[in-house]
């Protein structure tokens, strides 16, 4: 029994050792890299250019979450001002249904849908909405107004849409500036905790391969005899 304990620890250890052999040449296989000391310059050059990529993306990540904050926070605003102008184009509906009923309110609707124009911006290659223009209507000149409340309703109603229109434009660009933050956030945490490792171990070892192989290299010269006599 103490026997067999031995053999199976001499084998753990031998598995414990060679383990990160193993990943190595799975990375080697992995990963273009070139033979011998130029396979160390490819791989130096890799993590330089991984380091610089990881700060890149750190300082992009850091500006893509103050502007999320910013966005955010527009977004609760933009809501706050959407559900209140439309509680007043509400009531001023009820009104003017109180007041003449629903036949005046239909012929003073406009035909003509309500145009909006949205324009973006880019912050940091990230393109999102960031201000809407609503353009509504003429009142037709064959439009009879029959209440006094119908032209208070009218600009309850617009204001409610302008308001709703200002939120959904808030609120896209709050999802995707989330959404393109979280994508750098993954990409951060792939390089500094994958790919940066993955390209350290390999120069590692590669380094102690070429260490070794310039040992075995020189040792032949150690050994050959001193032709003077001496």
């Amino acid at each position: 029994m103490a026997g067999a304990a031995r053999v199976a620890h001499r084998g753990i250890d031998h598995a414990a050792r060679s383990a990160p052999r193993i990943a190595w040449c799975r990375l080697m296989a992995a990963l273009p890299i070139p033979p011998g000391r130029a396979g160390r310059l490819w791989l130096r050059g890799r993590l330089e250019a991984a380091a610089t990529a990881v700060a890149l993306l750190e300082r992009k990540q850091a500006l893509l979450e103050k502007e999320h904050r910013m966005l955010l926070a527009r977004c609760e605003a933009t809501r706050a001002d959407w559900i209140a102008a439309d509680a007043a184009a509400r009531r001023w509906y009820q009104r003017a249904v109180l007041s003449g009923g629903r036949r005046p309110l239909t012929l003073a609707t406009p035909l003509q849908p309500c145009d909006v124009t949205v324009t973006a911006t880019t912050v940091v290659g990230v393109r999102y909405p960031v201000l809407t223009e609503c353009v509504f209507p003429p009142v037709d000149d064959d439009t009879v107004i029959t209440d006094a409340a119908l032209p208070a309703a009218a600009d309850a109603a617009r204001d409610a849409i302008r308001a709703a229109a200002s939120h959904a434009t808030a609120a896209a660009a709050a999802r995707i500036v989330e959404n393109e933050l979280a994508a750098t956030r993954v990409r951060v945490q792939a390089l500094r905790h994958r790919r940066v490792p993955q390209l350290q171990s390999a120069l590692a070892e590669l380094e102690l391969s070429l260490e070794e192989r310039e040992r075995a290299e020189r040792i032949p010269f150690l050994r050959r005899p001193d032709v003077s006599g001496r």
